[in-house]
């Protein structure tokens, strides 16, 4: 997991198999993982306006969006936060 720094969230998260567990410590980012994400971002920023996307047409959570022709569509959405 990649977060800005490698600081671990206060407090507990429940998991399935352990039950409440502390936050893990999430691994820094580098300056090449930052530009990275930038670099995804501005993609994705690119493809919408490309497919002429507007923030009332699309869902964050899941990258999918819905053209002005009613086609489901998913963009590049940055994955530099994903678990690695």
């Amino acid at each position: 997991m990649l977060a800005p720094s490698a600081v671990a969230a206060g407090g507990e998260i429940y998991t399935d198999a352990e039950g409440m567990k502390p936050h893990p410590t999430p691994q820094a980012m580098t300056g090449e993982d930052i530009r990275s994400t930038i670099a995804e971002y501005a993609q994705a920023a690119k493809n919408a306006v490309t497919a002429r996307l507007t923030a009332s047409n699309c869902t964050a959570r899941t990258a999918t969006c819905l053209n002005s022709s009613s086609v489901r569509t998913r963009i590049s959405a940055p994955m530099s936060m994903a678990v690695r």
